[in-house]
């Protein structure tokens, strides 16, 4: 849990940081600040907080390269998830839906860059619908609640797996 709790400690001033340049340069040069910046930050927090969680439990039984393979594959799954989700949803065809918000519950951190994406958004760029960042299909709070306890989860057996370990 130390050990966590350092990464999690260097991602959250990384984090930070990210979003308070982001915000100053933005408003610096177009006088502009995006909207609950605050709220976009801690969802982007919670996403990483959610890979580098998945990252330990999969570290106490894989190779460090496996463990790799196997985080950055299922954040790949996610993002290619919420692309076929945002197409489904514009093309109005619920299987693609259906498909993306299925790989939203293997690893939901896609559905919170994108919750944090719609939340810094304007009325104006939401109605944008053929935009890079649009959101379509915005996540609910419902998969936030889902994304904690699957940070939870993944912490429990984090937890027990290291426990099981012999070192």
């Amino acid at each position: 849990m130390g050990k966590w709790m350092g990464f999690a400690g260097m991602v959250a001033t990384y984090v930070a940081a990210m979003f308070g340049g982001v915000a100053a340069v933005g408003y610096f040069i177009a006088g502009v600040l995006p909207h609950h910046t605050l709220r976009g930050a801690l969802l982007v927090f919670l996403e990483c907080l959610l890979v580098l969680r998945v990252t330990f439990a999969c570290g106490t039984r894989f190779s460090t390269l496996t463990n790799g393979v196997i985080v950055l594959g299922l954040h790949g799954l996610a993002f290619i998830g919420g692309w076929i989700e945002q197409i489904g949803a514009m093309t109005d065809s619920p299987r693609l839906v259906t498909a993306g918000v299925a790989s939203s519950l293997i690893m939901p951190t896609e559905s919170i860059w994108r919750r944090a994406s719609f939340e810094m958004q304007s009325s104006f760029t939401r109605s944008l619908q053929f935009s890079p960042f649009s959101n379509v299909s915005a996540p609910s709070a419902a998969m936030l609640v889902y994304a904690v306890v699957y940070l939870l989860v993944a912490m429990i057996v984090a937890i027990y797996l290291s426990h099981q370990r012999d070192l």
